[in-house]
């Protein structure tokens, strides 16, 4: 059975995938359904598919994967008879076999993001062991298609009448689903559903012209859609903060940014306020930690001593051109940004459409570049 791959054999116990008859019942499902962060369901859809098939698939994944992929467990692992639950830098995987497909969806049980580098590398791990599986296979199941379940986001459950075609939502981009298109008619966008699992596909929301999709503002007189933008602009540039911690650990890791305050001490009270060197210099001799800090403080820290680090564009200070977009340059946009929002006028307590048209998709492309596209769910989740 091992040269056959249908027994994963392991030190302490052995795992025979086909003898397991444990259901994963209403409390599993429930709990996975709950969970706010998710992918869309992968399909790999077959035109024959033996269960003896994904039963080497998961002995595949419990022998021939990484020490970061893991059987999940909860009061035992988490193996079900048409279910295997794995965990995998932080999140969870389900993998689920049903009469002609094999799904794959990721979670992330805590309250953050999906993250999308972790998602394809998901799907990278399924993909080359089933396609290692089918060399040694007869020809009847040497064929699967890759698609997405169109609405129903259940990976527990086929649903064949929502199965769309990854090619086809590629080469269309937006399109009315083929599926449904009388009484459930629903458009397909493959920013909703492939941005998790291509890595060239990016989120809707760097599209300013999204903001009036969102249903729940689509009808507002112009004068409270001119404050609504507004709110959406300042929820954008908490992500711009986010996105700004993110440059500035990679350019101040933990202990060295450590030793920088330390060695700089006298000069930094100088240059912050008390209030900005409590958290420089925490009185109860803890590490301070980036979480803590403004953009005010990371901006300072990162123009009067970052390492090497090249002179924005235009200089410090300046707001960047468009066409400008080095890693300083985007710190410079973000610490614009974040002031006009800080320091509101009246005149500008409103936001013309053309006006949010071009701060929106400067700053998203901003946030994008500086995170390396980690905060891509959380830009979408400021509009739909």
């Amino acid at each position: 059975m091992e040269r056959l791959g249908l027994i994963a054999v392991g030190t302490v116990a052995h795992y025979i995938p086909c003898t397991n008859k444990r259901t994963f019942g209403c409390a599993e499902e429930k709990y996975f359904l709950s969970l706010k962060h998710k992918t869309p369901v992968l399909v790999f859809r077959f035109e024959f598919l033996p269960y003896f098939f994904y039963f080497r698939l998961i002995v595949s994944c419990l022998t021939r994967t990484n020490k970061e992929w893991r059987v999940l467990q909860d009061n035992g692992l988490c193996l079900y008879k048409n279910v295997a639950c794995f965990a995998y830098k932080l999140h969870a995987v389900a993998l689920a076999v049903n009469p002609s497909s094999i799904q794959l969806q990721v979670f992330q049980p805590t309250n953050i993001s999906v993250t999308k580098k972790v998602a394809l590398e998901v799907r990278k791990i399924i993909t080359h062991l089933l396609n290692d599986l089918l060399e040694n296979y007869h020809k009847k199941i040497d064929m699967y298609t890759v698609g997405f379940q169109c609405s129903k986001q259940e990976v527990f459950h086929e649903h064949d009448d929502c199965f769309v075609k990854e090619e086809q939502l590629l080469k269309e981009g937006t399109m009315l689903c083929p599926k449904h298109e009388l009484n459930n008619s629903h458009i397909l966008h493959e920013s909703t559903l492939l941005f998790y699992w291509n890595q060239d596909v990016l989120a809707e929301s760097t599209d300013p012209d999204a903001l009036v999709e969102n249903r729940a503002c689509r009808n507002l007189p112009e004068p409270e859609m001119r404050r609504y933008r507004v709110q959406c602009f300042e929820k954008l540039t908490k992500s711009g903060r986010e996105a700004l911690q993110m440059y500035f650990d990679k350019v101040f890791p933990p202990a060295e940014l450590f030793m920088l305050l330390q060695k700089n001490k006298e000069n930094l009270r100088k240059q912050f306020n008390t209030d900005q060197c409590d958290l420089l210099f925490p009185v109860d001799k803890s590490i301070p930690t980036s979480s803590a800090f403004d953009v005010t403080i990371m901006y300072k820290l990162l123009r009067n001593y970052g390492p090497n680090l090249p002179t924005p564009t235009k200089g410090w200070g300046k707001t960047p051109d468009p066409g400008q977009k080095s890693p300083t340059d985007d710190v410079e946009r973000i610490r614009v940004y974040r002031n006009e929002v800080e320091h509101k006028t009246p005149a500008t307590s409103v936001m013309e459409k053309e006006d949010c048209r071009l701060k929106w998709r400067d700053l998203c492309q901003a946030i994008l570049r500086l995170s390396e596209g980690s905060l891509e769910q959380d830009i979408m989740e400021l509009i739909y």
